[in-house]
């Protein structure tokens, strides 16, 4: 489970320390990408291509992309900076006649350009940027800020216009409109002052359509190789239309050494989770989580991760079930290698990895069957300054 960040405003504030012009500005500067090869194979199909939609001809559905990003984040001038960054998407294969293409509205994304300010009590960033937040995900077309009083509380002020996706494992999908062109307004205060917890209020105010809010709290202990931590989220909506909704999750967690494992648990409302989702999510664990924001769903998981050395193995089990919906159980499993620092003259890494999803469905309906999924990684990314 993530803990929420605001990821624009972070790269700016951890740029080198404050140029004295603009020529040093742009040499001391981040910058960084990534390249993917990407594949991956579905046993079912649907016009969606989404993959849990019963077919009776049982087609399967695959496709392999490349994927290519770039970034850059110049060093803070007087308080003052700017970012950009670019992805680019391309088709290597495809099973099935747009298999790739049906879902693909964009091949090259200016993802990030935006300008910011950054001192020691307060920071801004205006344009298109990364957000992570509890229930905000993905690049965002926003205007935010981040007021910081005293050391251990943060508080971020947003409003998000437009919202994309940019990933080197799916489709790009371009800046589209959220809350029509009313957008959404953000408040979240973070509160790290205490060792080990974290306070994460939220707010969130879409005009006209409705509201949500609540909070998370996150503890975390290490006692030499181990570590204990718990969380607990819970989030209400007050919707202008259509009944109200609401969403918790309950978590504990424990490592040792290279093992580390988590025991949670996840419940919507009856109603469902309203608009909580509609500008994104960090809660779903799940690669595929096909029934888990559903009316009524409550999901038990647990997961493993076990790392050595370069290798990395994790396995995610979880049983969700709601009234009148079919009990869905959906294992992912996932191991992955990764080469560091081929170069010497900056920082990079290349990864491999296999990913396994199988989906098991006690009653098939016209939208949920069993199915498995099988996807391959290689990532290498770049950074330097």
């Amino acid at each position: 489970m993530r803990i929420g960040k605001i990821v624009g405003l972070a790269a700016l504030t951890s740029a080198p320390l404050f140029a004295e012009s603009f020529a040093e500005a742009i040499r001391n500067g981040d910058w960084g990408g990534d390249a993917y090869i990407y594949n991956r194979y579905a046993d079912c199909y649907n016009k969606n291509g989404a993959c849990n939609y019963y077919n009776p001809n049982d087609d399967g559905s695959g496709y392999g992309q490349g994927s290519f990003n770039l970034y850059y984040s110049s060093a803070p001038l007087n308080g003052f900076g700017f970012s950009v960054g670019e992805r680019f998407n391309y088709l290597i294969w495809q099973r099935s006649k747009r298999d790739f293409s049906r879902n693909q509205n964009a091949e090259l994304l200016l993802h990030t350009a935006n300008v910011g300010y950054t001192s020691e009590h307060f920071d801004a960033i205006v344009g298109r940027q990364q957000i992570a937040l509890e229930w905000v995900s993905d690049y965002h077309q926003a205007a935010a800020g981040i007021v910081k009083p005293m050391s251990g509380l943060a508080l971020f002020l947003g409003y998000t216009q437009k919202k994309a996706v940019a990933d080197g494992d799916d489709w790009l999908v371009k800046f589209a409109e959220v809350n029509e062109d009313k957008g959404v307004y953000v408040a979240d205060l973070k509160f790290t002052g205490l060792e080990g917890l974290t306070l994460n209020p939220f707010y969130y105010n879409a005009p006209n359509l409705a509201s949500w809010y609540g909070g998370r709290i996150d503890y975390d202990a290490k006692f030499d190789d181990a570590s204990f931590g718990a969380s607990a989220l819970y989030t209400a909506s007050d919707e202008e239309e259509g009944g109200d909704g609401a969403f918790s999750l309950g978590e504990l967690r424990a490592g040792f050494g290279g093992l580390n494992v988590r025991l949670g648990y996840a419940k919507a409302d009856k109603d469902g989770t309203g608009s909580i989702t509609s500008i994104g999510d960090c809660a779903d664990p799940f690669w595929n989580g096909d029934i888990f924001y559903k009316p009524d769903v409550r999901t038990l998981y647990a997961r493993g991760v076990y790392i050595y050395d370069a290798w990395r193995f994790s396995a995610l089990f979880g049983d969700g079930e709601g009234d009148g919906l079919p009990k869905v159980q959906e294992l992912n499993l996932n191991v992955g290698y990764t080469f560091k620092d081929a170069f010497d003259n900056f920082s990079d890494s290349l990864r491999l990895s296999l990913v396994f999803v199988n989906v098991s469905v006690d009653n098939h309906t016209s939208s949920l069957r069993d199915h498995s999924k099988y996807a391959s990684y290689i990532v290498y990314n770049f950074s330097g300054e």
